[in-house]
């Protein structure tokens, strides 16, 4: 028989909450309105030009991040959906099985 596997539910819980918070921290800093900081409109564009190339790989990424987030957590859900049905089977057999013999 194999030796089994052990779940730290609690790490997929934080993990899920940490790569959700991290997400919520690189969503706020924005680029917006860079171009015209320069004062020189070659300059301004190329900056504009980034802004908006880098916008566009930090949204890609907080999608991603929000997807891992949802799969931990939804791996957390389904581990204690299953560790609470398993005890349940567990306690109707122990439950279903009479008296305690060895009790007094």
């Amino acid at each position: 028989m194999g030796g089994g596997y052990a779940v730290d539910l609690e790490a997929l819980g934080r993990a899920a909450r940490g790569v959700r918070a991290t997400v919520d921290q690189v969503e706020v800093g924005r680029l917006d309105g860079v171009g015209s900081a320069p004062g020189h409109d070659r300059l301004g564009a190329a900056l504009e030009e980034f802004a908006t190339r880098w916008q566009q790989g930090v949204e890609a990424l907080a999608e991603d991040g929000r997807a891992v987030a949802d799969r931990l957590a939804a791996a957390e859900a389904g581990y204690r959906r299953a560790d609470t049905g398993a005890a349940r089977g567990l306690d109707g057999l122990v439950r279903g099985a009479g008296p305690d013999p060895g009790g007094g």
